[in-house]
């Protein structure tokens, strides 16, 4: 019945329709993001085919070894480790209209279990997925259009302008630091390349605001009013259906995992390259790059575990509901053959009998088979290849502040 009403506003052209509102919350964000994504997925490949071009030039015309010098290089692999991130941030945000649109279009995304208008259904019963109801779409839109909302917040300017400010940071301050010893230059070329790095910095500040947001969404998605998150147990992606969400979760991680890669690359290549020019430049920056390398670190472990730890305890809880259901249906036909088997027939005694096996294992297979993360094990192997080179770089650069 509801699907004839569906029909028949779709054919009258009426807006009446309750989907309609979800897939009209989908696309505005999906508009809006894509003028988001433009800037710095512009600013990341600027800046990519800039020193493409800049390096080529100094290869085939002025021949002045631009790359042969150990600064040089430093500086100019800062520059693409941040244009690789900011384009990591465009595959993000490019991720979020069409995995929030995965979740409804297959009916991840159903009515709550208190929801008054739900026919009456038994817990953990998911053959028959409930339907969904005006209060669902409302709840489901609303989460929508807030996600645009706090991308868009006014705070977004305090990230990017303490980004901006990190950058100047970021380059002055070796100047002023000779306890460093880093081979400072003079503060008229510090000032000179701050400016360059401040349009960058500003950038990256308003990407992590937004990754920030992206990250407290995913955490929120199966605890909202309205509607619930409902994952699969036969799924083959082994993530109850799930795996469209643990990938934004990964492309989530992916850009603060590059500027991790940056600076644990450089403190490794100090550790074990001394001999070279290139090594001892490494080595004078490691303090310092051990230091900033903490925080790449503990974002990536906090952006990657808690949305995923949130979605595991939903996992869980549908998998207890499941199993609970299944449970009682094995004790109940357990005690109606203790109680009515002298009294049945042959035939219904054996039926029941296999009925009752049959139910003691699935409730087996479901116990050891239910996926309880929405993850499977390539993306997790992907987010530790991500994650070895700024765990590695810290734990050298650990052991020579150690030593």
């Amino acid at each position: 019945m509801r699907n004839f009403v569906r029909q028949l506003f779709s054919l009258s052209g009426s807006t009446n329709d309750p989907d309609a509102d979800v897939y009209k919350a989908l696309d505005e964000l999906e508009i809006r993001l894509k003028s988001w994504r433009r800037l710095p997925s512009f600013v990341g490949w600027a800046i990519l085919v800039g020193f493409a071009v800049l390096v080529s030039i100094d290869l085939l015309v002025t021949n002045t070894r631009i790359m042969s010098d150990p600064g040089s290089l430093m500086l100019i692999s800062g520059f693409v480790a941040a244009g690789l991130a900011l384009i990591a941030f465009h595959s993000l945000i490019r991720g979020i209209p069409s995995t929030l649109r995965i979740l409804w279009v297959n009916q991840y995304i159903v009515a709550g279990p208190k929801d008054p208008d739900v026919p009456e259904q038994r817990v953990g019963d998911y053959s028959n997925i409930r339907s969904r109801t005006n209060t669902t779409e409302a709840g489901y839109t609303r989460f929508i259009r807030d996600f645009e909302s706090s991308l868009n917040h006014w705070q977004q300017w305090v990230t990017g302008l303490f980004f901006a400010l990190l950058v100047v940071v970021w380059t002055i301050v070796p100047v002023y630091f000779p306890r460093l010893d880093i081979p400072s230059g003079d503060i008229r070329s510090a000032i000179l390349v701050s400016i360059i790095e401040i349009p960058i910095g500003l950038t990256i500040g308003l990407m992590a605001w937004r990754m920030l947001i992206v990250g407290r969404q995913i955490s929120r998605i199966g605890k909202q009013v309205g509607f619930e998150l409902v994952p699969r147990l036969a799924h083959p992606d082994r993530s109850g259906g799930l795996d469209p969400l643990g990938n934004l979760i990964l492309l989530h991680v992916l850009p603060i995992s590059i500027a991790g890669t940056y600076l644990g690359g450089w403190i490794i290549l100090g550790a074990f390259a001394e001999g070279s020019s290139f090594g001892s430049l490494a080595k004078e920056y490691t303090p310092w790059f051990a230091w900033l390398l903490s925080v790449p670190i503990a974002l990536a472990a906090f952006s990657f575990v808690v949305p995923l730890w949130s979605l595991h305890q939903i996992m869980v809880y549908k998998r207890d509901e499941a199993l609970k259901q299944l449970a009682e249906d094995v004790d109940s036909m357990t005690r109606q053959i203790l109680n009515r088997g002298d009294q049945m027939a042959a035939e219904e005694y054996e039926r029941f009998s296999k009925n009752l096996e049959i139910k003691q294992k699935n409730y087996l297979q479901q116990y050891k088979g239910y996926p309880l993360w929405p993850v499977n094990l390539g993306t997790s192997a992907k987010f530790l290849i991500a994650q070895f080179l700024p765990v590695f770089g810290g734990l050298v650069g650990l052991f020579k502040a150690v030593s």
